[in-house]
C-alpha cells in the first residue's frame, strides 16, 4: 500500500482510478477507467465523469463495492484516491480492501489525500483543518468556473457548506450550517414529541404549508435551507466586482438548485471530480 504522490511513474494514469468521498452520512465512490484522459495541465471546461458510481451509508458493507462499480476486483490494477472527513470509515475501507487484496498486498494502492495535494491556494490560517470534501469540491469548481470570475460552491451533506473561490482561484473559506437530516435529527432529539424525518430519496420539493407534523418539519427544514443558502450567496458576493459562478452538489442538490432560481449549476459528481484532479496533480509532482 502506498501514500498519495509518492512516485510519479508508479502512479500514472494507465490504471483505472476509484475516487472515494468518505463523509459522515454517505460514502461515495466513482470509477474512472481513463481518469486523466481529458484533463489538461491548466483549467478545463469539463470534469471527468465516472463510468459508474456508488453511494453507501456508513453502516453498509463494503463487500458489494466491486459489483456496484462494475469491477472484477476493487483491488488488482486499481488506484484508490480517498478524500475523507470520516476516520472510522477510512479505517474500515482500508481494512476491507486489504482483505480483498492478494496475500502479498503488492498491487494494493491506496492514496489518502491531504490539503497539500489539492492544486488550489488555500487562503486560511489552518489549511490542514479544512474538510477534504470542501477542498475537492472547490478544486472541481476551479476547473469549471469562468476565467477571472469567482465561484461559490454549495455542498449538501451532514453539514451544508457554502464556500468561495476568488477570481484568482484561491479557496477563501465560507459558511457551515446543519444539513437537512442533521437539522431534523436535532429537532427530534431536543424535543419530546417531534418525530424522525428523512430527506433521503426526496424527489420533489416538500410543500411549505405542512398538513401534518412531518410535512411541516420537512417543509420548514427544506425551505429554511433554501433561504439560508440564498442569503449566504448574497452575502458572499457583496464585495465582488461581478456575480460569481455558483455550483451545487450533494444530497437533494438538484431540488435545491432549482429552488434557488439564481442560475446555480447542479454538478452531481463535483467532489469526485475534484478528487480525480487532485490525483493527477499528485501524480505530476
Amino acid at each position: 500500500m502506498s501514500d498519495a504522490g509518492s512516485n510519479k511513474a508508479e502512479h500514472g494514469s494507465a490504471r483505472p482510478l476509484i475516487a472515494a468521498d468518505l463523509g459522515n452520512s454517505r460514502l461515495k465512490f466513482g470509477r474512472y477507467a481513463q481518469p486523466f484522459a481529458n484533463l489538461s495541465a491548466g483549467k478545463s471546461s469539463q470534469l471527468p465523469e465516472p463510468e459508474s458510481w456508488l453511494s453507501l451509508g456508513p453502516e453498509e458493507s463494503f463487500s458489494g463495492i466491486a459489483q456496484g462499480l462494475n469491477l472484477e476486483t476493487p483491488v488488482n490494477g486499481v488506484d484508490w484516491w480517498i478524500a475523507s472527513v470520516n476516520q472510522a470509515a477510512t479505517m474500515q475501507l482500508r481494512r476491507a480492501l486489504r482483505q480483498m487484496a492478494p496475500s502479498d498486498g503488492e498491487d494494493l494502492r491506496i492514496h489518502l489525500l491531504s490539503h497539500e495535494h489539492f492544486p488550489i491556494k488555500i487562503e486560511l490560517e489552518q489549511p490542514d483543518r479544512v474538510g477534504k470534501d470542501r477542498l475537492a469540491a472547490a478544486t472541481a469548481a476551479n476547473c469549471l468556473r469562468a476565467p477571472d470570475r469567482a465561484a461559490i460552491i454549495v455542498d449538501l451533506g451532514t453539514a451544508i457548506t457554502v464556500d468561495r473561490l476568488s477570481a484568482e482561484g484561491a479557496f477563501e473559506g465560507g459558511a457551515i450550517l446543519a444539513g437537512l437530516t442533521t437539522a431534523a435529527e436535532g429537532l427530534r432529539l431536543r424535543t419530546d414529541m417531534l418525530p424522525r424525518v428523512s430527506f433521503h430519496y426526496l424527489e420533489v420539493p416538500p410543500e411549505p404549508l405542512g398538513r401534518s407534523t412531518i410535512e411541516a418539519m420537512r417543509g420548514g427544514i427544506f425551505w429554511g435551507a433554501v433561504g439560508a443558502i440564498r442569503e449566504l450567496i448574497v452575502q458572499l458576493q457583496r464585495d465582488l466586482s461581478q456575480e460569481p459562478d455558483v455550483f451545487i452538489t450533494g444530497g437533494a442538490s438538484a431540488l435545491i438548485a432549482k429552488a434557488l432560481g439564481n442560475g446555480a449549476r447542479h454538478v452531481p459528481h463535483l467532489t469526485l471530480g475534484g478528487i480525480v484532479i487532485a490525483a493527477k496533480a499528485a501524480c505530476s509532482q
